[in-house]
């Protein structure tokens, strides 16, 4: 009788063994299944801070660098139009900038008449509002723009002190 006994108990789990390890199991895959979503919300939320920076930088910098190896700066004071000469063919072409529906374009005119070129317009950054470039009295550039991505908008304004001369048309 007694090892009857003790061959029935050595068959099978009873139900409250199988519940409990259940129970476990599914908790280890519910703390498993949050830290995988919290590290897919913070994946998320650094590549957005990336992108952002990286346009940032990209955008300050370039034209920062225009602003810099421009022999002089035209301004239209009609239009409010500030242009730079041009980093590719210096001796040829100045740029200015436009934003048009998120996207910045960089419009390539003729030196002598400040004429578009034709087929000259680039797209130069992309989730930018807003964006302008203007003059300060004491002829530094003031760069403005408002950066927007995954629902986070950064606003900017740089100020480039240069001594180049300014030429009004």
């Amino acid at each position: 009788m007694i090892k009857y006994a003790l061959k029935n108990k050595s068959m099978g789990f009873s139900l409250i063994e199988v519940i409990t390890s259940l129970a476990v199991i599914s908790l280890v895959f519910i703390m498993l299944l949050s830290g995988l979503f919290f590290a897919n919300t913070a994946n998320k939320k650094a590549h957005s801070n990336q992108k952002i920076y990286r346009d940032e930088r990209y955008l300050n910098l370039y034209i920062q660098k225009q602003v810099l190896e421009s022999e002089k700066i035209i301004f239209n004071a009609e239009t409010g139009i500030v242009y730079l000469r041009d980093l590719e063919t210096p001796d040829l072409y100045y740029n200015y900038y436009t934003n048009s529906n998120g996207l910045v374009y960089r419009i390539k005119v003729k030196k002598a008449t400040l004429m578009d070129i034709g087929g000259g317009k680039s797209q130069f950054a992309d989730s930018i509002q807003d964006f302008s470039l203007s003059l300060t009295p004491d002829n530094a550039v003031v760069l403005r723009y408002t950066l927007s991505y995954a629902g986070e908008t950064i606003q900017r304004e740089t100020i480039i002190q240069q001594g180049k001369t300014v030429e009004e048309r």
